[in-house]
């Protein structure tokens, strides 16, 4: 394709030009996404602090859980060592009541199962109901059992006699409850305690609550700013939108006065400069300076015609239309054989304003036409895709830069010696019309392709 950009816009409002108009709202628009995408980045830190602190408080939740459990098997081994110590010497029947009357005492504190257990692993004495089997070897502090509970193993407050109190010369033994301690005696019974840390629980409880919340706001804080942002930037592509339809309302106009104020004027000089053609003869020395008279009132009067062309691509007049025979009398009007024309899959009608859309297409053919080799054929097709209808149109050119796609839509933006620069935003402005948009990208195997896109057609 061949309008790109070096020119620049044609100002020419009352009071204040277009393209300053859109330049204040395209500055403003993009103040607002610097903001949305500040805030977002602010959200995201917030979130992922707040998230840190959550993942802290946890992490501090179950330590100080612990310390409290810890403190709460302290306290109950300290109450019911005593006990097994006594229990442990009167035999198992009257062990047993004894840890029974233990248990009941401090159920309240989450104790559900107390046993003595002798050095075999063996259970003398118990009460209570135990989730778990009591391990050979006693259980480090804390070993997590079934369903949360916590057990704690220790020897009871007073040392017992080489048989364990239980042998079997009576409930003491022949020495009594105090045996002589040396190393070749027998291990005392262990003191087996099973109990509920509540008080773990509902810290840890607290803690998972407070980290939920803490999870919960911290995407509720990044949604909203991203939905912030994402508003932002449709805001933003709106008034962009809003300002460009704007400078080109202005510039319809602007370009329809000059227009009707140039075209009598120059009709005259037309006629005048093709009389003074006519009767000067070929081999006079003038005939060269009338035919470059000639030649610039041409050109005029073209560039008036595209002006009038843009101020009257603003009013949608659509009717049923056939795809196919749009596209072919386009490209008879810009060279006959000069395009491979493709229409398998057009549809049989769709709702356009065949004079405005023709006026695009031809814009389109001959921007391909003249950025393509003498020699080449360009491809032009339509079809359905979906629910749109597409024109498309493949040049054999040098293509067009990614960041040069927008500016060639603009007015009066052209790199042509000849031409207004108004080619393709006609063809922008009806497409706009139409509810469609305009595509411009890089043709497989060199090239560009701009595809017309109209919707629901």
């Amino acid at each position: 394709m061949t309008e790109t950009t070096t020119s620049t816009p044609v100002q020419q409002v009352p009071g204040q030009a277009p393209g300053q108009a859109l330049g204040r709202a395209q500055s403003e628009a993009r103040a607002r996404g610097r903001l949305g995408r500040g805030m977002l980045v602010v959200a995201v830190l917030l979130a992922l602090g707040l998230l840190g602190s959550a993942a802290h408080s946890e992490w501090a939740a179950r330590d100080l859980a612990e310390a409290v459990t810890r403190s709460q098997a302290e306290g109950l081994m300290r109450s019911l060592r005593w006990e097994a110590a006594e229990a442990s010497a009167e035999g198992p029947g009257p062990a047993r009541e004894a840890l029974e009357a233990a248990l009941a005492d401090h159920a309240e504190e989450g104790l559900r199962f107390v046993a003595l257990v002798d050095p075999e692993g063996e259970i003398i004495a118990s009460a209570g109901d135990k989730t778990a089997e009591i391990p050979e070897t006693p259980p480090p502090p804390f070993l997590v059992g079934a369903l949360g509970a916590r057990r704690v193993a220790a020897a009871p407050a007073q040392p017992m006699h080489p048989m364990g109190g239980l042998g079997p010369h009576g409930p003491r033994g022949p020495h009594g409850p105090h045996g002589p301690p040396g190393p070749h005696g027998l291990r005392p019974p262990l003191f087996f305690v099973e109990f509920e840390p509540q008080l773990e629980r509902r810290m840890l409880a607290d803690a998972r609550v407070q980290a939920v919340v803490a999870v919960l706001s911290a995407l509720a804080l990044v949604l909203g700013a991203w939905v912030y942002r994402r508003l932002s930037a449709r805001v933003e592509a709106t008034e962009a939108e809003l300002g460009r339809q704007r400078q080109l309302a202005a510039l319809g106009e602007m370009s329809a006065v000059l227009a009707h104020e140039i075209k009598n004027p120059l009709a005259a000089v037309k006629g005048h400069a093709q009389l003074l053609a006519e009767q000067v003869p070929g081999d006079d020395k003038r005939r060269k300076g009338v035919d470059r008279v000639l030649e610039g009132v041409l050109r005029l009067e073209s560039i008036v015609l595209q002006l009038l062309d843009f101020a009257r691509s603003g009013v949608l007049r659509p009717e049923p239309t056939s795809p196919a025979a749009l596209l072919r009398e386009a490209t008879d009007e810009v060279a006959p054989g000069r395009f491979a024309i493709s229409t398998d899959g057009a549809p049989q009608s769709a709702s356009l304003d065949a004079g405005l859309m023709r006026r695009a297409l031809v814009n389109v053919l001959r921007n391909a036409l003249q950025a393509s080799p003498d020699d080449s054929l360009i491809d032009a097709s339509v079809r359905r895709v979906a629910s749109t209808l597409v024109f498309a149109v493949r040049d054999h050119g040098p293509g067009i830069p990614e960041t040069e796609r927008e500016r060639v839509f603009e007015p009066f933006v052209t790199t042509r010696i000849q031409g207004a620069g108004l080619g393709l935003a006609v063809v922008r402005r009806v497409v706009a019309l139409h509810g469609g948009e305009v595509r411009v990208e890089d043709a497989p195997g060199g090239g560009a392709l701009v595809s017309i896109v109209i919707p629901g057609s």
